[in-house]
């Protein structure tokens, strides 16, 4: 018993070596074919053809966006926000510095339109070139 205990790790890391030699040789057999141009050319056709493909695109793209929108308008509410809370009863110097507050915000919101501008059109750049891909 003491025999069939020494010898079954042993067992087991010759079946784990083939295994893993098996599973590299299948490995570089696919990659060796998809290599070439032929292949190489017929797969992307197929997966330009794919409907599954098309219709992952669009909604990654969707997605893209929505999170970009509700990120802009966290930014644009997190802006805003101060110009609804602050005290009106305030003297002219602290009118004044609010005056500049308000510039800056008014900058920064600005500032995030373009930002959110910016990213909308990237956003349907990427769109229109996985669109180009799977078409």
């Amino acid at each position: 018993m003491n025999d069939n205990e020494n010898n079954k790790p042993s067992e087991d890391s010759k079946e784990a070596s083939v295994s893993r030699a098996l599973i590299g040789g299948a490995v570089g057999a696919t990659l060796g074919w998809l290599y070439k141009p032929e292949t190489r050319k017929l797969v992307v056709s197929h997966i330009r053809q794919s409907e599954t493909i098309k219709t992952l695109a669009a909604e990654i793209g969707r997605s893209v966006q929505e999170r970009v929108t509700e990120q802009a308008l966290k930014n644009i509410k997190s802006t805003t926000a101060g110009f609804l809370n602050k005290d009106k009863s305030k003297d002219t110097d602290e009118e004044e510095k609010a005056r500049k507050n308000e510039d800056n915000e008014s900058a920064r919101y600005s500032a995030l339109e373009e930002e959110n501008k910016r990213l909308a059109n990237q956003l349907q750049r990427l769109e229109e070139k996985l669109n180009k891909l799977v078409e």
